[in-house]
């Protein structure tokens, strides 16, 4: 009986063997055709994630990219990649997507974020001794605080006053946040700068804190801009991670071009275009 049992069970056994090394070694056979793949992709062309709205005077609507007067975040860019000899690839989506995408490494870069510490498990910003490297960003730029008309809600020494018991409203994944949290203020995120406003007409939240561009369509007799900035950032290409591995020189370059194009050009860009008040 012993022996009986002992042959039958030996070819079941090998034969298990077989079929799981055989899934091992095509599991490791696909990954490695991945690595190929991603190491073998042409770095000359870059995937850049942009939002898929239109700010004036940031970028136009998707599609306009090769336009004159695109904007002032896409000319940054384009005058980046001419600098480096490589093209884009324009890729627009919501800034959440954008993140997302970056992290998957299914686009190349991110056009543009300032910093936070949380965002590093999104891509990779330019660093020195372990440290974020304003000298390597690409533009700066201020958040302003926006109200109705007739309200008490100020700023001023760094500080709200006269909140009231409602929260700011500001934009999903936006780098206020953490200042405003610091300030123990309450915030309500939503997806599109337009919702802020509309929740500001409404009554719903006490302020709309957003970039200084964002703002600009929607300042009118009845929303203020009040006149200090709430905070001024350095924003930044940021670069996902699998790109950074497989490039990592061309990827310091790209971000040591990025410090020369905004010295040399955001300011002339800027005032450039805020003379055109609209496209």
């Amino acid at each position: 009986m012993n022996k009986a049992a002992t042959s039958f069970k030996q070819p079941f056994s090998f034969a298990t063997f077989v079929v799981r090394l055989s899934i091992r070694l095509a599991a490791l056979i696909f990954a490695t055709l991945l690595v190929t793949t991603y190491v073998s992709a042409n770095p000359n062309t870059i995937k850049v994630c942009l939002m898929d709205t239109e700010l004036f005077p940031l970028w136009r609507k998707p599609g306009n990219e090769e336009m004159s007067s695109p904007g002032i975040n896409i000319e940054l860019q384009r005058y980046v990649a001419q600098q480096i000899g490589h093209s884009i690839e324009w890729v627009r989506a919501p800034f959440p997507r954008c993140l997302v995408m970056l992290r998957q490494n299914q686009v190349d870069m991110l056009n543009v974020a300032s910093y936070s510490p949380d965002r590093e498990a999104y891509g990779r910003y330019p660093k020195i001794e372990g440290h974020i490297d304003p000298a390597r960003s690409l533009k700066t730029d201020s958040y302003y605080a926006y109200v109705l008309l007739n309200t008490n809600v100020e700023f001023s020494d760094g500080d709200f006053h006269n909140l009231g018991d409602k929260p700011i409203a500001i934009e999903i994944g936006a780098s206020i946040r953490t200042y405003l949290n610091e300030k123990n203020i309450p915030v309500y995120e939503v997806s599109r700068v337009s919702q802020a406003f509309g929740m500001l007409k409404l009554g719903r939240v006490s302020a709309v804190v957003t970039n200084q561009f964002n703002g600009l369509s929607y300042a009118s007799d009845n929303i203020l801009e009040l006149p200090n900035e709430v905070r001024r950032r350095p924003y930044y290409l940021v670069i996902s991670h699998g790109f950074y591995t497989h490039n990592p020189e061309l990827s310091e370059e790209i971000w040591r071009v990025s410090g020369e194009v905004r010295d040399a050009l955001y300011k002339k860009l800027l005032a450039e275009y805020t003379q055109y008040q609209s496209w």
